[in-house]
């Protein structure tokens, strides 16, 4: 008997050993997966960086950024989502965080969540922009960090400085009320051309009819947009889903439409997630912001070519 069990033994471990070398140049068949797939250690991709240990975890949006299909290169209507006045809590930034959609973030200077607003927006995947305050023809006080007519030429390129500084991160500016200041030529050209020292784009959230803010940052080769519809100036879901069916209308006759609402407009926020399975699957696209920019940017430089 010992004999015979001695070969035994030993074939057991040559077979062992050779099976625990093709286990160490093929990990894949002994991981319980295919190749390439989950049991794959040599393609798992690396975990996304946790954000900032100060900004408090949008806990329950389960959203990482815009869904995939919002990437989708097909020529639907595209639809610019733009939310102002971020910064004064996290609260109403968390309700749109659990919007699939892309969107972008307007956060205003000064304020004890600006900063917080701004990382919390990029480390979601959105885009953030400078939220601008100017004077208002009402004379509603726009906040910390305003320009007004009255100020001097260096004043307003001092503010606009230490506003565009204080927000690491940011890509664009925008006016948060500004019904006097984007007005006015001087004020705005003083803007443009402290402006134009970023690499920032400028969106007129056109306040007024009169805004020559658009053309100021244009002529001075500022990558600029401007907005189409207003979505919750009345805060109620029948008239915010109404202005969105007027957003949809614009962007079928242009081809895209630029939408401003608000990030304190829990409203907003419900319609929009309420509404979105029916507005992407009629073939409209929310895209970021940066996006039309892109795409202004080429045009032109299309046409300038005189091709």
């Amino acid at each position: 008997m010992r004999n015979v069990r001695t070969p035994l033994i030993l074939l057991a471990l040559i077979v062992a050993s050779v099976a625990g070398m093709v286990g160490l140049l093929r990990p894949e068949l002994f991981s319980g997966g295919d190749a390439g797939g989950a049991g794959d250690v040599r393609t798992a991709s690396a975990q996304p960086e946790e954000p900032d240990q100060g900004i408090p975890d949008p806990s329950g949006s389960g959203s990482t950024g815009p869904s995939s299909e919002d990437g989708d290169t097909s020529d639907g209507p595209r639809l610019y989502l733009v939310l102002d006045d971020a910064g004064h809590d996290l609260d109403h930034l968390r309700a749109f965080m659990r919007f699939p959609g892309a969107f972008t973030v307007a956060v205003l200077p000064g304020l004890r969540y600006s900063a917080d607003a701004v990382r919390m927006t990029i480390a979601l995947g959105h885009e953030a922009i400078l939220h601008q305050p100017m004077e208002a023809v009402g004379g509603n006080d726009p906040g910390p960090g305003a320009i007004y007519v009255r100020q001097s030429d260096a004043e307003i390129r001092r503010t606009v400085t230490s506003n565009v500084a204080s927000m690491p991160g940011i890509i664009g500016v925008n006016n948060h009320m500004g019904s006097r200041a984007t007005a006015d030529q001087r004020v705005m050209g003083v803007v443009a051309d402290a402006l134009s020292r970023y690499r920032l784009f400028f969106l007129d959230s056109r306040t007024t009819a009169r805004s020559v803010a658009a053309d100021a940052t244009r002529s001075r080769g500022i990558d600029t947009a401007v907005r189409d519809v207003f979505l919750d100036n009345v805060r109620e879901d029948d008239a915010i889903s109404a202005q969105l069916d007027e957003a949809l209308a614009v962007a079928d006759e242009q081809g895209y439409a630029v939408m401003i609402g608000h990030v304190t407009s829990f409203e907003l926020a419900r319609v929009l997630r309420d509404r979105y399975a029916e507005i992407t699957a009629a073939g409209y696209r929310f895209l970021p912001l940066s996006d039309l920019l892109e795409r202004e940017r080429a045009r032109l430089s299309h046409a300038g070519s005189g091709y």
